[in-house]
């Protein structure tokens, strides 16, 4: 045993990791080297003399809007035959209810969209 310790001690250890990251790290790194972090928090600071509640509202329309434009484009590529169900993987079915519809239905995904897009436009403008 005291041998192995011994070993222990005089092995050098590789100053990194030589394997490749790989998987959800991998995707994290790749995302943390293109966000560029500090503009990202920079970028979603409170300017000086903005009231706060201006300020998340304005940002929170420019959030829908982008939202919208993702939706538009995806038009094209789900429609309701190919997109029957608005899913989140194969273990979960996203139904839709709301103050009007209590009952949660089932909506194709590009008809969960609009309905989601619609519905979120009217909480915005109220």
């Amino acid at each position: 045993m005291a041998q192995t310790a011994s070993t222990l001690e005089n092995a050098t250890m590789p100053s990194h990791d030589p394997r490749p990251h790989m998987g959800i790290y991998q995707q994290h790194l790749e995302a943390g080297q293109s966000l560029g972090t500090a503009c990202v928090r920079e970028s979603v600071q409170k300017p000086a003399g903005i009231d706060e509640a201006t300020w998340i509202a304005s940002r929170t329309k420019i959030i829908f809007e982008e939202v919208s434009r993702v939706v538009f484009l995806l038009n094209d590529l789900c429609t309701d035959t190919s997109c029957p169900a608005m899913c989140a993987g194969k273990g979960f079915q996203y139904s839709w209810s709301d103050e009007v519809n209590t009952k949660p239905i089932q909506l194709s995904s590009p008809q969960y969209m609009r309905v989601l897009i619609e519905w979120a436009d009217s909480k915005l403008n109220d």
